[in-house]
């Protein structure tokens, strides 16, 4: 989305040329809703006399208040209460005018190309217009994507009539929006988007307290002393028959033959026990390191032959390490994926 303060003022000449790319309808379109009206004939009538300005005095109102601007003593040329405001002398005849910040950079932004047209043919700089015309001619279209987007998901109605109105429109004839129109869309997409983002993790939390309340009535069968490696080595030899490029994959990462059994561990609690199902989530890295230190702690017997394996190996930052190395292999594999809701799930 681009803004205001990127726009690019056009001589009479670009204007037409920049017109004549659009419909009738467009055009029709463009009248109807045509923005900055006030301003730009102030913009006009200001540079009738002098291009550029010096500044000779500042001021500040430190008491200012945005939700109530009129109390504010500094008045901009066009009107406008604020909290600065820059007297400048015109350069050509001394002439003086008090601008806010706003209006001050409006002066400054206005290409000597068009001022030169103002003095001399009456040309009338038109913000508004120029600013689509461009956006226009650069290709920019209706944001299409964002459109669908409030739709599908209902959001319309967070949109007032007649601003609904001109959306369609403008939808209709495939116009670039006026920033502040195109930030309603935006706005709108974004806060729908974190909300459906905060649900999801609301109902991930209470999915763990279920799981974490069924655990304790039904203790894992690590923590009542089964022996889990047939189980770890079973489902091994079963990955690496369905994924041989994925083992490949983790052996080019500098997987070691005698961290064999580390990693079969990984395998294991990251596929949820050799329990995953098509779009079934997946075991993150932090977890599945601690399901692995957990199995450590109860189960002597894997503990024993890790350490026979690698005497040198720190379970506490392999096990995460080796989780976080498979889970990018799987991605890239396309064993799985990340759903709507952002969660790793198996394809």
């Amino acid at each position: 989305m681009s803004n205001l303060k990127n726009l690019e003022y056009l001589t009479k000449e670009e204007r037409q040329q920049y017109l004549s790319e659009l419909t009738n309808s467009q055009k029709a379109t463009i009248e109807k809703y045509k923005r900055y009206k006030i301003n730009s004939a102030l913009l006009t009538s200001v540079n009738q006399k002098g291009v550029y300005w010096q500044l000779i005095k500042q001021e500040v109102y430190p008491l200012y208040d945005i939700h109530n601007p009129m109390a504010s003593p500094l008045v901009c040329t066009c009107g406008k209460h604020v909290k600065y405001l820059f007297t400048c002398k015109a350069s050509d005849d001394g002439h003086i005018q008090k601008f806010g910040k706003n209006h001050l950079e409006q002066e400054a932004d206005i290409p000597p190309k068009v001022i030169s047209q103002v003095n001399k043919i009456n040309h009338t700089i038109d913000r508004g217009t120029d600013y689509l015309l461009s956006s226009y001619h650069q290709r920019m279209r209706f944001p299409i994507d964002k459109w669908n987007y409030i739709q599908d998901n209902e959001l319309t109605q967070e949109i007032n009539p007649k601003k609904m109105e001109m959306l369609q429109e403008f939808r209709k004839n495939d116009l670039p929006l006026y920033p502040e129109d195109e930030a309603i869309l935006d706005n709108l997409v974004n806060e729908d988007k974190a909300e459906k983002l905060r649900q999801a993790r609301q109902e991930q939390l209470a999915i763990e307290k279920i799981e974490q309340f069924q655990k304790k009535i039904n203790p894992d069968p690590i923590n009542s002393g089964e022996d889990e490696l047939p189980k770890i080595q079973a489902f091994f030899e079963q990955f690496l028959n369905e994924h041989p490029d994925i083992y490949k994959n983790l052996e080019a990462d500098g997987i070691s033959k005698q961290d064999k059994l580390a990693w079969q561990i990984v395998i294991y609690y990251t596929l949820n026990k050799g329990n995953i199902s098509q779009n079934g989530l997946i075991t993150l890295p932090f977890d599945t390191r601690e399901q692995a230190l957990g199995l450590l702690d109860n189960n002597s017997a894997v503990k024993e032959k890790l350490n026979e394996e690698d005497p040198y190996i720190l379970p506490k930052l392999a096990f995460l390490h080796f989780s976080k190395t498979f889970v990018k292999q799987l991605l890239k594999g396309n064993v799985i994926h990340a759903n709507e809701n952002g969660e790793l799930v198996y394809s």
